[in-house]
Order: C-alpha cells, then sequence, then structure tokens
C-alpha cells in the first residue's frame, strides 16, 4: 500500500426512497434495488485517503465502490470503480455512454460480509482496492484522474454497505469523509509529490511516483495501529 495519510469514515447520501434506506448514524446503506450513492462530502485534494466499506446480504457480488465527479444530480456524473461482479477497475459515464471494463484485477473475490478498501492518492491521481486486507493487483488501479472535487461512491443492489471505522472495537468518533483522523503523529514521508507536466508520459511519471512510495514505505493498512496526533 501507498502511505496512507488519513481514514475517512464516509456518511453517504440519503438513497432515492425506492432504492434503499440509510441508517441513522449515516454511514450504513440497505440497498434494494441498484443505485450508485455517494458520499456527503468531497475527499481531501492531497495526500493518500483510503476508507473501507462491509458488504453483505445475498447481492454482495453486486457491489460497486469507488470515486466519482460531476453533478450526479444533472446526469454528469463519471465514475472510476471496483465492480465485484466482474473483478474489474471500470469507467464508467452516469448518462450509460462509454462504460467500460477496464482491466481485470488480481485477489480474492469479494464474500457476503467481506471488507473492500479503497486508496486514493489525491496527488498522483491514483486509486486502489483491497478485498479482505488483501491488495488487488495492479495496485494502484488507475493514475491520473481528476483530483479536484472528487466523493467516494458506493453501489449494489439486495446488499448492504456500510462505511467502517478503520478502528473497529475502538471508539471512533463519525465523520464526514472531508473530516479526517491522522494514522501516525509522524508526518508521513514521501508524499510532497507534484502533479507532473502535462505530456505523454505523465501518466507513466505518476504510476512510477506512486510505485516508488509503496516500495520504500512498508503498511498493512488494515492491521496498522492509529495514533491520533497530540493536541
Amino acid at each position: 500500500h501507498a502511505m496512507v495519510d488519513r481514514y475517512a469514515h464516509i456518511k453517504w447520501c440519503v438513497p432515492g426512497k425506492f432504492d434503499g434506506l440509510l441508517d441513522a448514524s449515516g454511514h450504513k446503506l440497505a440497498l434494494n434495488s441498484w443505485c450508485i450513492v455517494r458520499g456527503n462530502a468531497f475527499l481531501p485534494a492531497t495526500g493518500v485517503t483510503a476508507w473501507r466499506v462491509q458488504v453483505s446480504g445475498g447481492g454482495h457480488r453486486t457491489l460497486k465502490i469507488g470515486i466519482g465527479t460531476g453533478m450526479r444530480s444533472r446526469g454528469e456524473g463519471q465514475e472510476w470503480a471496483f465492480c465485484a461482479q466482474t473483478g474489474c477497475a471500470s469507467h464508467g459515464l452516469q448518462d450509460g455512454s462509454g462504460g467500460q471494463q477496464l482491466r481485470q484485477l488480481r485477489g480474492p473475490p469479494v464474500r457476503d460480509g467481506s471488507t473492500v478498501e479503497c486508496i486514493f492518492c489525491a496527488n498522483t491521481g491514483g486509486l486502489g482496492f483491497a478485498v479482505d486486507s488483501q491488495v488487488l493487483q495492479p495496485f494502484p488501479a488507475f493514475a491520473g484522474l481528476a483530483t479536484e472535487k472528487v466523493y467516494p461512491i458506493t453501489g449494489a443492489t439486495a446488499a448492504s454497505v456500510e462505511s467502517i471505522s478503520p478502528d473497529v472495537g475502538a471508539s471512533h468518533e463519525d465523520m464526514d469523509c472531508d473530516q479526517t483522523v491522522l494514522c501516525s503523529a509522524q508526518q508521513q514521508e514521501g508524499l510532497s509529490l507534484k502533479r507532473p507536466c502535462t505530456g505523454a508520459d505523465s501518466e507513466d511519471l505518476m504510476m512510477e511516483q506512486l510505485e516508488d512510495i509503496m516500495r520504500r514505505q512498508k503498511i498493512d493498512v488494515f492491521k496498522r495501529r492509529r495514533t491520533a496526533p497530540p493536541r
């Protein structure tokens, strides 16, 4: 994994009344019919943010999770996501045009009760995924994505999708996804990346930068103990 600056405990927007329900905490969706639900705040525009969901129910294999941009209320949304049904990383437009399966990801299948994690590096526009603590390869699945006004998304049918705290069993303050908890009291090194100049090889440069961070920082995103910085 890339060095993670923060974990986000996502609060979701309320789905359409025929699509599903959102519980009182704002973290758990019970989805009846297929729909995409976005987080209620944008992700930070710098550093690496990770978030986790637990999916359960008969439709667990319908899970889709990732990031989106654009005004969904105007039909302008686009998304980059992991699709559990196909095991692919996909990019699509809300209006249905240009949707395509981009690449097959290698890793464990999503099961009833699985935890799926998204890791987003805003400095490089890199997005990767993990299922049940195992990173899906290649990682990151995407690079060079938009980093301004990006929000988390999820979708499923006949399934429960819950954004879970990184420290299960520990006290944890509910947060909108633009409010963050630092994982370490130390400032993470290696993340002062500059977005390279646009050019034919800019995406390759971004991939190389992100891979270099991952080589230099050995992280277990799921098992790492979070320590809050002193106030």
